[in-house]
């Protein structure tokens, strides 16, 4: 159960704006804890209070992304190729953490995929809707054409720090052919 003390709210705040910033500037192997909680400006013993190491502070901003994103997508919207792609990339750009300097200091890869997974499950539920003679390996093999165009899109349009638009970006993949993918 998450804590909704005020307190506790604030101070994780803290640590985790403190941790964004740190992250844009060094590896997070780097970081110190005294470093991090000295930019947030709370005591050792309240960092450890939350959190064993810089690690478990990390992964609980990456968790807090990740249920961020997958809020922004509305299933019934998903229907649509291009709402589906727009809002994924609006929602990928809304979250601060997935910057490329970000993703490159974090030593950690595992955001990304997990928000595919969560992508594979949608798309497998719009294609079991429009196209029901699909079996199980079709719907593996189409994901795994999407995922790997989608995946390249989104670390090209994030390394060129998410100047077009999401709107852009998805009139692009239907351009493409994507929206086959969804079609029946």
């Amino acid at each position: 159960m998450k804590n909704t003390d005020p307190r506790t709210i604030f101070t994780k705040t803290m640590l985790k704006t403190a941790c964004r910033d740190l992250i844009e500037k060094k590896q997070l192997a780097k970081i110190t804890v005294n470093e991090l909680c000295e930019k947030a400006g709370v005591n050792r013993s309240t960092f450890y209070r939350y959190y064993p190491d810089i690690y478990a502070l990390w992964n609980e901003i990456e968790e807090d992304c990740f249920t961020d994103l997958i809020s922004r997508i509305n299933l019934p919207d998903a229907r649509d190729p291009k709402i589906f792609f727009s809002d994924l990339f609006d929602a990928i750009k809304a979250n601060q953490i997935l910057t490329p300097t970000a993703l490159q200091h974090a030593d950690s890869h595992l955001l990304i995929p997990k928000i595919m997974e969560h992508y594979k499950r949608v798309a497998f539920v719009i294609w079991q809707i429009n196209q029901p003679e699909l079996s199980k390996r079709q719907l593996e093999y189409r994901f795994s054409i999407l995922l790997g165009a989608l995946t390249a899109t989104v670390q090209e349009w994030i390394q060129n720090g998410m100047t077009d638009s999401s709107d852009a970006i998805a009139e692009m993949m239907k351009e493409l052919g994507f929206w086959g993918l969804f079609e029946g």
